[in-house]
């Protein structure tokens, strides 16, 4: 493997699967800071969640300075992961008593701000370079990040989670130079679509926290594990293929290109979205049918965790497509999100909510279920009918796009010009069109090796040398011709 090769995907690959521990909160945050102590409620979660909408507000408000540093200082994510890592030591320290509870409030700002600078580190990078290759990337690190660390994050990968992020990161720094300059620094361009989603992720967050809160811990590692294991494994092979054909689909296309790709990977986010959130309904029904959440809840989670993904590369789409600021709309839109959710799921709800022992609801918790159900359904009902008109509105300027492209085609005038055969000049506008030699030869019934020695006789009468010289060369002909 050549070594761009590393740098553009292996790179990538290990420092975000080692990001996705860090998003999911009983993996990496639990184990920190965990929520009960021995001695009680322990606020250091909650310190947490303070720190980190203040570093928040601080990337919104520096963030044209933030993006900068990112491009032109490589060390910059690196140094600040090493002291996220040094401040996870010192936090599992005074959890097993080596060091003072001094320790432990120490390390909240080195964690906080490792997370947030590999997480804006990570955005950065992806949004200047975002493609479809791309979604399968994080669809994989995804993955192997519940393979190799599971929810059970030994101490030892707990300490070196951040350092990975960053030293990964260093490895596949983003582009140079001053592009942060022509980058939009404004929500201005963020559609209904992003805020929709976000607000069905908040919403979510509610119903997760009422679940979680409802449901057993005995089954958990048992199901929870394996199933987050098998719906990461069902989307990835999803994204292998939608990227599949797009690559496929978008082959011919002269000019629009970007506008199509990025109308795609809107198009196959809406339909992961509606997977996920159909997954995630469904177990949130059985659930009220049955009165507990012993193996349900942990459906509800899972999908909900995997709508985090999702909205990795809805805004990756949005900010590589519209020229944005991937500090500020990560920060709004994401690190905001995530920090709210958690606080929604895991510190609000659970003291909000009184559930009895053995994951049965009482009837106030129903209630209060029922009606963040009734929420959700209101906000898919108006997300479905934006995403709708979107849909069909992109649709009809795509198709007056395409409508518009001239494909490259040698006419028959063309043809007796050059003195090309018929078989030729079919060779020749196939090839243009975009479809490979072999795609040719299925498409003519002709052998592979007869598909070529046309091509290039074709090449050698209209004295082109390339491909794109090939697609010029009959563009020219077809607009002299109109």
């Amino acid at each position: 493997m050549e070594r761009v090769e590393i740098k553009n995907y292996v790179a990538p690959f290990v420092g975000m699967s080692f990001f996705w521990v860090y998003l999911r909160y009983q993996s990496y945050f639990g184990l920190l800071y965990p929520l009960d102590s021995p001695t009680g409620t322990s606020p250091a979660f909650s310190v947490l969640l303070v720190v980190l909408l203040v570093l928040c507000a601080f990337s919104i408000a520096f963030r044209t300075r933030i993006e900068k540093i990112f491009l032109t200082q490589r060390f910059s994510v690196v140094l600040l992961s090493a002291m996220a890592s040094g401040g996870a030591a010192m936090a599992l320290a005074a959890d097993s008593g080596l060091l003072g509870a001094w320790a432990l409030w120490a390390s909240l700002p080195l964690v906080a701000a490792g997370f947030v600078a590999g997480y804006l580190g990570w955005a950065t990078y992806f949004c200047y370079r975002f493609g479809p290759s791309d979604i399968v990337v994080l669809a994989a690190s995804y993955l192997a990040s519940l393979v190799f660390f599971t929810q059970w994050v030994p101490y030892l990968v707990a300490v070196f989670v951040p350092l990975g992020v960053g030293v990964s990161w260093f490895f596949a720094q983003p582009p140079r130079g001053s592009a942060v300059a022509s980058r939009i620094s404004s929500l201005k361009e963020v559609t209904p679509f992003v805020v929709l989603f976000i607000a069905f992720l908040l919403s979510g967050s509610i119903l997760r926290g009422i679940v979680d809160s409802g449901s057993s811990d005995v089954d958990g590692p048992l199901f929870r594990w394996p199933l987050s294991v098998v719906v990461s494994a069902i989307v990835l092979f999803g994204c292998w293929i939608s990227v599949r054909r797009m690559k496929e689909k978008r082959m011919g296309l002269k000019s629009g290109e970007a506008l199509w790709m990025q109308r795609a990977i809107d198009s196959m986010a809406l339909k992961g979205w509606a997977a996920l959130a159909l997954m995630f309904f469904a177990a949130v029904f059985a659930g009220l049918i049955e009165g507990s959440y012993h193996l349900s809840g942990h459906i509800v989670v899972v999908a909900r965790s995997m709508l985090d993904w999702l909205l990795w590369v809805v805004l990756c789409n949005l900010v590589s497509a519209k020229r944005l600021s991937p500090v500020l709309v990560f920060s709004a839109c994401s690190i905001l999100t995530n920090t709210v959710s958690w606080m929604l799921s895991y510190w609000l709800l659970p003291r909000l909510l009184t559930v009895e022992v053995g994951g049965r609801l009482p009837t106030s918790d129903v209630l209060v279920l029922l009606a963040a159900f009734a929420l959700l359904a209101l906000i898919i009902l108006v997300f479905g009918v934006v995403a709708s008109k979107r849909q069909a509105a992109d649709a009809l300027s795509l198709s007056t796009a395409e409508a518009s492209l001239v494909r490259p085609c040698v006419s028959e005038k063309m043809a007796a010009a050059f003195k090309l055969t018929s078989r030729e000049a079919e060779v020749a506008s196939l090839f243009a069109q975009g479809h490979s030699m072999k795609k040719v030869a299925s498409l003519l019934f002709i052998s592979m090796s007869t598909a070529q020695s046309h091509i290039k006789s074709a090449y050698r009468k209209l004295d082109v040398h390339s491909k794109d010289e090939l697609i010029d060369k009959l563009s020219e002909w077809q607009s002299g011709s109109e």
